[in-house]
């Protein structure tokens, strides 16, 4: 007599077992390339996509680093990212001067709450200050 044996490793009932050790032979077998028909494939690219997949010779990236430090901001191929993820890519505060009305909180612990500016005296009390 059969018992009938329950597959868990079926479309949209994988088990989490059954993923990571699916993963890790994936992994393994790209790394020794022993997949069925892939270790040759890895190694005979055609032209354009071996060109494609090549990187960078030190003069193009040396051109393109020369390129985006001349416009940083605006690059067109690469993007600024400094304000990922600060509220939502909205301008960062600026400081404010002792004119103008204050903007969330921004503060010059050096000018409004005694801080040595000399890299060697303790800011500890003015920064404790500035937050009380």
């Amino acid at each position: 007599e059969r018992k009938a044996v329950r597959i868990m490793a079926t479309h949209g009932n994988i088990s989490r077992r059954g993923l990571l050790g699916g993963a890790a032979a994936v992994v393994a077998a790209t790394a020794t390339h022993t997949m069925s028909g892939t270790a040759t494939a890895t190694h005979t690219m055609s032209g354009t996509a071996a060109a494609t997949h090549r990187a960078l010779a030190p003069a193009e990236s040396a051109a393109l680093w020369r390129e985006f430090t001349a416009t940083p901001y605006t690059h067109p191929q690469i993007p600024f990212i400094g304000r990922a993820g600060y509220r939502a890519g909205s301008a960062l505060p600026s400081r404010r001067s002792r004119k103008a009305a204050a903007r969330g909180f921004v503060t010059d612990v050096v000018r409004d709450h005694g801080a040595r500016p000399d890299g060697l005296a303790d800011a500890a009390p003015a920064i404790n200050r500035a937050i009380a």
